[in-house]
């Protein structure tokens, strides 16, 4: 296996995803060869990779076709013109095909970068949490524009080795949060600045999340495969394990190997609000009370202040 984080040309293993992203971003941060696509026609229109095309990948990439990207290349590790099984949560993956007809398909993001980039200007990441760093960074060491879905990362170093990346290639970066984005947390913003409602003194949130299962003390029972699905792209750095329904297609939040839980999936959203109208700082002390983590899953219900 090769030291070079750069993608080859050949199928790359599971265990390849996580040694080149990380010497990549390591080791040759300050020494990065970035490729750019100013060889297409300034007149073009700019190119784009879904990395991640169902579901939120799928809004992702039809907000990004609206304001002029063509969509170059989908990136998922579902093929829905091969799937065994029927699930109403794939069904935008059938979908996503059909309305992109002319972007080629990958199961493998490392693969794409390889055989496309030359062709694109950015991508959309818009994966199961522990891919986020990994597809991101190889994006920006391609010269590739980032919007990066929430959580930006799967944990804290990656999130600042991500930032160094960003810094050193000079690509432009967006992390997606789309209540962030919207009119009506800028008009809050505005009433609590104008002192409207007052002094604030205390901020809660508070979220009904998990809709998924955690607390999970051991491993689900290992299932087929279903025909369609890349599992071992779909593990990406994670370490392997067997195909469960109980992971995937929708329940990896539910496990740490994967997602961050429903802190790290809904914090970003009912905790924006409060810290960007008061801009808080860091926190003096924090207390966590919790109820059912276990070392492989997050709790079913916990307390931070």
């Amino acid at each position: 296996m090769s030291d070079s984080p750069k993608p080859s040309s050949g199928r790359l293993s599971r265990r390849d995803f996580s040694r080149a992203t990380v010497f990549g971003a390591a080791s040759t941060l300050f020494s990065v060869n970035v490729l750019r696509s100013g060889a297409r026609g300034i007149l073009q229109r700019p190119a784009l990779a879904g990395i991640g095309a169902g579901g939120k990948g799928r809004t992702d990439i039809q907000e990004s076709s609206k304001v002029g990207f063509e969509i170059a290349a989908l990136v998922d590790i579902i093929d829905a013109k091969k799937l065994s099984q029927v699930d109403g949560r794939l069904k935008s993956m059938a979908q996503v095909r059909e309305d992109y007809g002319n972007a080629r398909f990958f199961t493998d993001y490392r693969q794409m970068l390889s055989d496309m980039g030359d062709r694109i200007d950015a991508v959309t990441v818009s994966t199961p949490d522990h891919h986020h760093f990994h597809a991101s960074v190889m994006a920006m060491q391609a010269g590739k524009h980032v919007y990066c879905q929430k959580p930006l990362t799967h944990g804290i170093w990656e999130a600042r080795m991500m930032t160094q990346v960003a810094q050193q290639t000079g690509v432009k970066t967006q992390m997606g949060n789309q209540a962030h984005a919207n009119d009506h947390m800028r008009r809050c913003i505005e009433l609590i600045h104008s002192g409207v409602i007052g002094q604030v003194k205390e901020i809660h949130a508070w979220t009904n999340r998990p809709i998924w299962p955690q607390g999970f003390a051991s491993a689900p029972a290992a299932e087929k495969v279903p025909v369609g699905i890349d599992w071992e792209q779909w593990i990406g750095p994670a370490p392997a394990v067997e195909y469960s329904s109980k992971i995937a297609p929708f329940a990896w939040r539910g496990w740490w190997n994967y997602g961050t839980g429903a802190l790290g999936d809904m914090a970003c959203h009912i905790m924006d609000l409060g810290y960007w109208a008061m801009m808080p700082g860091s926190p003096v002390a924090v207390t966590a009370q919790q109820h059912g983590a276990t070392e492989l899953s997050p709790p079913i219900n916990s307390r931070i202040t």
